[in-house]
C-alpha cells in the first residue's frame, strides 16, 4: 500500500509558514539535569532554537537558514520559563510542560511570548506532545527514579486532562506524529514504534527493527522519515516497512538530537556536552551538509 502524508488530514493545524507552523518537533532528552538541550520550529527562513537548564530556563534563539547560506546567523535571543516538553497549537500557539521539580502547564501565545497558567496533571519530565483534533497528547516520560508509561491528553475545551490507556512499554524522549488520524510513537529505550489510536485509545506495535538505546526521529514530511541517532535515515510510504536512505554522522553524544523536515530537506541538530551539531540532509540528492558548529551552552 502506497500512502502519501496528507497535511489535509488536519485542518486544524494551520501549515502556513508565515504563520509559523511548526512542521515538526521534537524534544531531545537529557537524563542529567545540568546540560541543555534543544527544541526546534520553523517560522519562513528561520529556525526557533530553546536551549534549556535544570532550573525550567529557556534561551529562544532566532536562527537565519535560508537555503542558499551554508551558516544560521542568531538574529534575537529571549529569555522563558518553560518546562521540557512543547506541542503546537493552531494559531501559532505553544502548550508547554514537563519541569523536573514541578506539572505546571505553561501555553505561550503567538511571538510576544505572552504566558498563561494552565491546570497541572500527569504530564511529566520529557514526555512526547503533540496536538490532534483539540487534545494536546502526551506520552512517556521519566521521573527521577525511572522511565514511565503514562499517557494522557489535555483537553483545550474543557480545559482539563485525561487519563489514557498506559503505553505497553516505559520509555522516555518520545517523539510523535499524525498519520493516518492516528498517533506514532518512537522513545529512546526501546525499539519499537507504537501506533496510538485516538478513536478507541489502544496502542499497537507496527515496527521492531531499530536500535535500541538511541534516539529515533519520526518525521511527518511528504512521506513518513526516522532518523536513528548514530545510525540511519529511512523512509516509509507508510507506517509497516522502511527503507534505508542514508548513513547518520557518527558523533560523541548521539542521544541529543533534533530534527526539522522542510522542502524536501531534514535539518538536523545535535547537541554533545562541547558542541551543538547543524546539518542539512537533501533528500532528493541524498547529501548531508553541515551547516555550524557551535560551542554549547552547557559548559
Amino acid at each position: 500500500m502506497s500512502v502519501l502524508l496528507s497535511r489535509v488530514n488536519y485542518p486544524e493545524i494551520e501549515w502556513n509558514s508565515k504563520k509559523a507552523s511548526l512542521l515538526h518537533r521534537s524534544l531531545v532528552s537529557n537524563p542529567v539535569p545540568d546540560q541543555s538541550y534543544q527544541e526546534v520550529a520553523h517560522k519562513d527562513t528561520f529556525l526557533y532554537l530553546i536551549r534549556k537548564g535544570h532550573n525550567n530556563w529557556a534561551n529562544l534563539s532566532i536562527y537565519d537558514s535560508k537555503c542558499e547560506r551554508e551558516e544560521l546567523k542568531v538574529l534575537e535571543t529571549k529569555e522563558l520559563d518553560l518546562g521540557t516538553c512543547i506541542a503546537q497549537l493552531p494559531n501559532c500557539k505553544l502548550f508547554c510542560f514537563g519541569s523536573y521539580y514541578d506539572s505546571r502547564i505553561t501555553l505561550i501565545i503567538d511571538e510576544n511570548y505572552e504566558l498563561q497558567k494552565l491546570p497541572s496533571g500527569e504530564a511529566c519530565h520529557c514526555s512526547s506532545a503533540i496536538y490532534f483534533n483539540k487534545n494536546v497528547y502526551c506520552f512517556g516520560g521519566e521521573d527521577e527514579n525511572s522511565f514511565l508509561n503514562l499517557s494522557s491528553k489535555f483537553d483545550l475545551d474543557q480545559n482539563r486532562w485525561f487519563k489514557l490507556a498506559p503505553m505497553p512499554e516505559a520509555d522516555c524522549a518520545c517523539n510523535s506524529v499524525l498519520f493516518n488520524r492516528n498517533i506514532l510513537i518512537s522513545g529512546w529505550k526501546n525499539k519499537n514504534i507504537w501506533q496510538y489510536s485516538t478513536s478507541i485509545d489502544s496502542f499497537s506495535k507496527i515496527s521492531y527493527d531499530f536500535a535500541e538505546w538511541k534516539r529515533k526521529i519520526l518525521i511527518n514530511g511528504e512521506r513518513l522519515y526516522l532518523v536513528e541517532c548514530q545510525g540511519m535515515i529511512y523512509e516509509s510510504e507508510d507506517e509497516y516497512s522502511w527503507k534505508q536512505i542514508a548513513n547518520f554522522i557518527p558523533n560523541p553524544n548521539p542521544d541529543q538530537a533534533y530534527c526539522l523536515y522542510n522542502k524536501g530537506e531534514i535539518y538536523i541538530g545535535i547537541g554533545t556536552f562541547y558542541y551543538n551539531l547543524y546539518y542539512r540532509f537533501s533528500l532528493d540528492k541524498k547529501v548531508i551538509t553541515e551547516l555550524q558548529r557551535s560551542i554549547a551552552n552547557n559548559l
